[in-house]
């Protein structure tokens, strides 16, 4: 029965199968998600940005985007959505819909360059561990860049490991139109490469060898062109509210410990990272072989992967901006669990599925506040209720104080929550004198935390979503 067993899952193909029951699973959980209303960044930022370029004027140069809008960022991201628009709607569906297109196209992207680079069992593995982990589930149908700035995360990778100048230089060019912290992976890849050189040229000539790392480094001054435009255009290379928001040495140092924790512990990746370590060591242990072309490219990733997160440590703290360095993991850690398993493909399959299953199992219980996992549709949920009573009760021009995303979503059309008109009156400052407060623990609130603030308001409404709550209060004179 042991033999049986072995060969059947040496000589049988379980992969192709196994990547399309992954897409099924995938489109089983998020398209419910296609109708809801966009959620905190989406919101209130990129949902608008793509809005008005779609309404205006379509274009890639920062003109054409107020910075406002921007926020100075590269526009190749809202460029793709607002054409998309033109001709799907602007519906929630609709940009939901462009969002999963591009999640499933990473999901090939990797499938078909992780087997190209080491084989299908390690890029069936890597999938499992992509397309269950929360933040992919959770990120795959919002309107934000970091899905596509992974998809060509994976292509710049690939055609530089395949030494493909034009395809390289085309995607790491995407990459970086796409968001600026594809820098990162451009940087290591030039470095690592000019590392590699100089070890096995010495002191010979350098000649013509020095071609290819002056294409590596390339998709870098094509960006300096865009910056370049944008300083001309606005004064500034780089949207000067985010330059404010670069940390000192000692904060960069602080919130790497978060990221860290973040990265290789919560949301149910101890397991992953126990895994890799475990196969690690082993592999270290035993001498288990690798060729050349296997110690080159998980090199490069784990160089990257350590580089990605030390660099956003010193930006403003966002989880979901290490999706494409928690792709790149999975699929280091699926080699390595493949390469001390090869002999035992049994184990190697039941040692994947017992991750997956883990990471998915969080996906599907885990409940933060927070765009890195599914709890973000309890939140949406909230605000939806709060909204939907203002309106029913034709109270869209009272005075309302209302937290910061909420406030946003009473007063922004695109971001999906108004049925009539938005909101005239919602107040920032809990001291202007409102009809009506919104308090809720989706966001920390110093007001609501000395009853003595409100004395005056009673509770009108009470939601409950999850272990998410949001109480409406009103003026005590008004509910006579």
């Amino acid at each position: 029965m042991h033999i049986n067993l072995m060969n059947m899952f040496r000589n049988k193909d379980y992969t192709i199968p196994a990547f399309f029951a992954l897409l099924i699973i995938v489109a089983i959980i998020k398209i419910p998600h296609l109708y809801v209303p966009h959620f905190w960044d989406e919101a209130w930022s990129y949902s608008p940005a793509v809005q008005y370029m779609s309404e205006h004027t379509l274009g890639l140069l920062p003109s054409v985007l107020p910075p406002e809008y921007s926020k100075g960022h590269p526009l190749l991201f809202f460029f793709l959505s607002a054409s998309w628009m033109r001709i799907f709607g602007d519906s929630l569906a609709a940009k939901h819909c462009f969002a999963l297109f591009i999640s499933y196209l990473l999901l090939f992207s990797l499938f078909y360059t992780v087997s190209r680079l080491f084989s299908k069992r390690v890029a069936i593995c890597s999938l499992m561990f992509v397309a269950l982990q929360a933040v992919f589930l959770a990120q795959s149908s919002m309107l934000l860049p970091e899905i596509m700035l992974s998809f060509f995360t994976v292509w710049t990778l690939y055609f530089y490991l395949k030494r493909k100048p034009l395809p390289y230089l085309i995607s790491g060019t995407l990459l970086l139109m796409t968001k600026e912290s594809g820098v990162f992976l451009i940087i290591v890849i030039w470095v690592f490469d000019l590392v590699i050189f100089l070890l096995r040229n010495g002191n010979r000539s350098w000649g013509r060898q020095m071609l290819w790392p002056a294409i590596l480094a390339l998709p870098v001054f094509l960006d300096f062109v865009f910056l370049g435009i944008q300083k001309a255009t606005y004064g500034w290379f780089f949207y000067p509210e985010h330059l404010s928001l670069i940390k000192t040495f000692s904060q960069g140092i602080g919130q790497l410990g978060s990221y860290i924790l973040y990265f290789f512990i919560l949301d149910g990746r101890i397991w992953l990272t126990s895994a890799f370590v475990v196969s690690l060591v082993i592999a270290l242990l035993f001498r288990i072989s690798m060729t050349g072309s296997e110690k080159r490219s998980i090199l490069l990733m784990i160089v990257f992967i350590v580089f990605f997160i030390v660099a956003h440590s010193f930006f403003i703290f966002s989880p979901r901006y290490l999706l494409c360095a928690n792709i790149t993991m999975a699929v280091v850690s699926a080699f390595f669990i493949d390469l001390v398993t090869r002999r035992v493909p049994l184990l190697n399959l039941l040692v994947s599925v017992f991750i997956a299953g883990m990471l998915f199992n969080v996906s599907l219980h885990q409940r933060n506040n927070g765009d890195t996992d599914l709890g973000y549709i309890d939140s949406i949920n909230l605000q939806k209720m709060a909204v939907s009573y203002f309106e029913s009760n034709q109270l869209t021009k009272k005075r309302i104080y209302a937290m910061f995303v909420l406030r946003r979503d009473m007063q922004e059309k695109s971001a999906g929550y108004l049925s009539g008109e938005p909101f005239t009156r919602v107040t920032a400052d809990p001291v202007d004198h409102p009809d009506y407060l919104v308090g809720s623990n989706i966001i920390y609130d110093p007001f609501f935390q000395d009853k003595r603030n409100y004395i005056s308001f009673e509770t009108v409404r009470h939601f409950q979503s999850g272990w998410m709550e949001l109480t409406i209060y009103g003026k005590k004179q008004d509910r006579k």
